[in-house]
Parts: structure tokens; sequence; C-alpha cells
């Protein structure tokens, strides 16, 4: 498990000039709950001509692209984390609830990347399926957090 957080570390840094919250769309991640499902890789399988290399390297490249967009799914998080500290910062008292919902989605999620590093690896040996569900959920609850319990204060 500490090969997993260090991993996810790498996922710390994200674009400060990126999109705010208004960008975010958790749609944006649909792709990553089939990018490796079984289901491609059996039919493949069943394919004439596809043999257990081919597979190997669908399986390699499938996870580069599933690493590509859980960078993205960091930066959006890092993102909102931050766009709602500010919140908190510029008016503590109308926003302090937020401080707590910043502290739980903040460990949930890097804790779900961390497993998600885990899985990852498994994955690479024919072991497990990842569910990306696990990591959207904080993520969707800090964006709720920051437009609906924030009436009235425009994003930083």
């Amino acid at each position: 498990m500490t090969l997993a957080w260090i991993r996810a570390k790498r996922y710390k840094s994200f674009d400060r000039d990126a999109v705010g919250s208004e960008g975010f769309s958790p749609a944006r991640y649909e792709p990553m709950k089939r990018l490796l499902s079984e289901e491609d890789f059996e039919f493949l399988k069943r394919r004439p001509g596809v043999g257990p290399a081919l597979i190997r390297q669908m399986r390699v490249q499938r996870r580069k692209a599933f690493r590509s967009y859980l960078y993205e799914l960091a930066s959006d998080f890092n993102r909102l984390h931050e766009e709602a500290r500010l919140m908190v910062a510029v008016a503590p008292e109308e926003y302090s609830e937020l401080i707590g919902v910043l502290m739980r989605a903040q460990i949930r999620f890097w804790s779900a990347l961390a497993g998600v590093e885990v899985r990852l690896a498994l994955h690479a040996i024919g072991i497990g399926q990842i569910e990306v569900r696990s990591l959207l959920a904080p993520l969707e609850t800090l964006h709720s957090a920051v437009h609906h319990a924030t009436p009235g204060l425009e994003p930083i």
C-alpha cells in the first residue's frame, strides 16, 4: 500500500490556469468505466488471429489511457479543492461547513486513488477490476459543495 501512496502523490500537480469548477463535468470521465472492462478483452480473445501478445499490448495501452484520465481527474479535484479552500478563507464564518466537506473529500479521494493504483498493479497481472465510482464520488461531493453550499459568492 505504501507504493500506492507514492504513486498517488504523482497526481498532486495540476494546471492552475485551467478552468475552475464551472468547467467540471463528471460525464467527462464516463469512458474510464469501460476502458479496462474485461468484456472487450473477452470479445477479442474469441476473434481469429488475436493472440495473447496483442491482448497484453492492448491492456498496457488501456492502462496508460486510464492513467491519463487519472491525471485529469486529480487535476479537477485539486482545482475544486483549491477553489473551495479560497472560498472558506475569504468568508470563514459563512462557509465554515465547507471545512469538514473539504477534509472528508480529500481523504476519500486520495485514499480511492491509492486503491486504484493497487488495483491497476493487480490488473497488470490479470487480476481484478477497477471501480471508478469511488474516485468520482468525492469529486462530485466537492463540486456540489462549491456550487450549492456557497450561494452568492462567485468562485475564485
